[in-house]
């Protein structure tokens, strides 16, 4: 079950941790999937006022395994309904 979510692309990442070269004028970040180990990384310049995070879900995963499952009850009742 934990791997069939990561090839649906629902990974389990955790929080960016980064990198910090001191003559460098960007941020190395990086996030692992807590499952599968898939590594996403992104660089980003430093000193802007927000930070962008391209794939972390944080809290936000609970309520996408909440919908997944919602959508395999009604598939399922759906066919037991044909049958």
């Amino acid at each position: 079950m934990r791997h069939i979510l990561c090839l649906l692309g629902l990974h389990n990442y955790s929080k960016p941790h980064y990198t910090d070269h001191f003559s460098s004028n960007v941020l190395d970040y990086r996030q692992k999937c807590g499952r599968c180990g898939h590594i996403i990384t992104w660089t980003q310049p430093k000193g802007i006022d927000y930070k962008y995070y391209p794939v972390y879900w944080g809290k936000r995963k609970v309520g996408v395994y909440i919908v997944l499952v919602i959508l395999v009850l009604i598939a399922v009742v759906l066919l037991f309904k044909l049958s």
